[in-house]
């Protein structure tokens, strides 16, 4: 099994305000020689501190951040998507060997 964890800001902080924040991560895998990507996961994140009293003023904010297991059987790529809702599409990938 490989534990995969995923998450933005981890080199510099992300807002992550009512106004600027991560709406979603995306992870995919393309195993060597293979044409088309596997979903492994989605994560949404939909608490920015919304509130009926404003922005900003909610009790609740999510960060941008997913773990999880996968056995893979093949070598490929791990690609991560995530989407800010200002900067738009943003994506990372790992290269992964398997023994």
């Amino acid at each position: 099994m490989l534990s995969v964890k995923v998450s933005v800001g981890k080199e510099v902080a992300h807002p992550n305000t009512t106004e600027h924040h991560i709406s979603w991560i995306s992870v995919y895998f393309l195993a060597e020689g293979e044409n088309f990507a596997y979903q492994l996961g989605h994560f949404e994140f939909t608490a920015h501190g919304e509130s009926t009293q404003g922005p900003n003023t909610g009790p609740a904010y999510t960060h941008p951040e997913a773990a999880f297991s996968v056995k893979l059987s093949k070598p490929g790529t791990i690609y991560a998507t995530s989407l800010c809702n200002i900067h738009g599409l943003w994506q990372s990938d790992k290269q992964i060997a398997v023994s």
